[in-house]
């Protein structure tokens, strides 16, 4: 992912989602979604997938971008 330095903070900034992986870039406050939500993270199927991989997939509740080893708890699912 590319990040751009625009008033002195890094802003990721992911154009075509090609080269930007989903669970493992750094999304928020620099932070990746692998290491805030590490139980789905642990859970997910597709863990190296792009950007561009999972809005292709289906990014709604029932899509296929949303692969878990297993059915998910209902206490889960609001994470």
């Amino acid at each position: 992912m590319d990040v751009e330095d625009v008033g002195g903070k890094g802003k990721p900034v992911v154009g075509d989602g090609v080269s930007s992986l989903f669970w493992k870039d750094p999304w928020l406050d620099g932070v990746s979604l692998d290491a805030r939500y590490a139980r789905l993270f642990d859970l997910a199927v597709n863990k190296f997938a792009t950007v561009a991989e999972m809005f292709s997939l289906g990014r709604g509740a029932n899509g296929e971008a949303w692969k878990w080893r297993r059915r998910l708890f209902a206490w889960e699912e609001g994470l």
